[in-house]
C-alpha cells in the first residue's frame, strides 16, 4: 500500500497543491509512481510549523454471484453484484490526534467509525450490503467480472475535495444499483476538518441559529443557477457542505431533495465573505483567515 504526505505550509497565501504526487491525491488518484515519503513523529511533535497530514488507500474488488436470481429474473446465469471502492485514509495529522479525523470519514463512509483497521471495515461493509440485498447466500467469485457488466454495483470513494492550510474537505461518493433496478441511486458526504482545533466543523459550529434559520433563504436563490426547479426551504439534510479549493463554502443537497432526481445534485456555493453576518465567532476565524 503506498502511503504518501501532503506538506501544508503556514502561510497567508492559498496553498498550491497542483503539483507533484499532490496531485494524485487532488484527483482521487492511486499515488502511481509517487515515492513513499517518511513522517517522522518525533520531529513533527516538536515542530510549531509542521502542518502536515499523511493518507494511504485502503480499496476492494469483489462480485458476488446471487444463487437463484437465474429463475427469478428468467436469465440464462445468476445475478452478479459487483462492488469498487477506494478510499483515502488518513494515517498521520500533524499536532492532533489521527482518529478524530480517521473515524469521522470511516463513520461517513461506512457508517462505523472504531478507525482501528480502516480495510476490514470496508471489506465488511461491502459484505454487509451484498447481504442487504436479500439474496439467500451469495457467493464470492473471482475478480473477473467488469463492474460494468454486472446486474447491480455499489462504487464508492473517499478523496479530498479541499484543503488549505487551516481546513480540509474530505468527500465520499457512494453509487448503488440493486440487481435489476429502475435507477439506481447517488449518495455525497463530507467531513469538514480543522486543522487549528483538531475539530470537526458541522454547520452548527460555522453558523449562529439565527444564521442557520436565515441560510435556507439565502441559498435558495443561489441554487436556481444549478437548478432553475429547486425548492429549497430547509438546509441540506445531514447538514451536507464542503469548502472548496477556492474557499468557498458549497451547500449541496442529494440528488432529487430538492430538485427531480435527473437533475443530480443541487449546490449552491458563497464565498465567506458574502455569509459572514450570519457566522460565529469561530465559524469566521476558520473561513475567512483560511484562504
Amino acid at each position: 500500500m503506498s502511503t504518501f504526505n501532503l506538506i501544508l505550509m503556514k502561510t497567508k497565501t492559498r496553498i498550491n497543491l497542483m503539483t507533484g504526487c499532490a496531485l494524485s491525491l487532488i484527483l482521487g488518484a492511486a499515488a502511481v509512481g509517487c515515492t513513499k515519503a517518511e513522517v517522522s513523529g518525533t520531529d513533527a511533535e516538536k515542530s510549531d510549523t509542521d502542518t502536515r497530514i499523511a493518507f494511504s488507500t485502503i480499496s476492494r474488488t469483489a462480485a458476488y454471484s446471487l444463487p437463484g436470481t437465474d429463475t427469478l429474473f428468467e436469465m440464462d446465469h445468476d445475478a452478479v453484484f459487483a462492488a469498487q471502492a477506494s478510499l483515502l485514509i488518513p494515517t498521520y495529522v500533524s499536532g492532533s490526534e489521527v482518529n478524530k479525523l480517521r473515524n469521522a470519514i470511516l463513520e461517513e463512509a461506512l457508517g462505523t467509525g472504531n478507525g482501528l483497521d480502516p480495510q476490514r471495515d470496508l471489506d465488511n461493509y461491502i459484505k454487509a450490503t451484498v447481504d442487504s440485498l436479500g439474496y439467500p447466500s451469495p457467493e464470492l467469485v473471482p475478480d473477473t467480472v467488469n463492474v460494468s457488466d454486472a446486474d447491480g454495483v455499489l462504487m464508492l470513494s473517499g478523496t479530498v475535495a479541499g484543503m488549505s492550510p487551516r481546513l480540509l474537505s474530505y468527500a465520499v461518493t457512494t453509487y448503488f444499483y440493486p440487481v435489476h433496478a429502475a435507477n439506481g441511486s447517488t449518495d455525497l458526504g463530507y467531513v469538514n476538518y480543522d486543522f487549528t482545533s483538531g475539530k470537526v466543523l458541522r454547520l452548527s459550529d460555522i453558523f449562529t441559529e439565527e444564521g442557520l434559520k436565515a441560510l435556507p433563504a439565502v441559498i435558495a436563490g443561489q441554487a436556481k443557477k444549478t437548478c432553475p426547479d429547486a425548492e429549497i426551504t430547509a438546509l441540506p439534510s445531514r447538514g451536507s457542505y464542503y469548502v472548496d479549493y477556492e474557499g468557498r463554502i458549497v451547500f449541496v443537497y442529494q440528488q432529487g431533495e430538492v430538485c427531480y432526481r435527473a437533475a443530480g445534485a443541487v449546490t449552491a456555493s458563497f464565498y465567506p465573505q458574502e455569509l459572514s453576518q450570519y457566522m460565529t465567532p469561530e465559524g469566521r476565524d476558520a473561513l475567512l483567515t483560511s484562504f
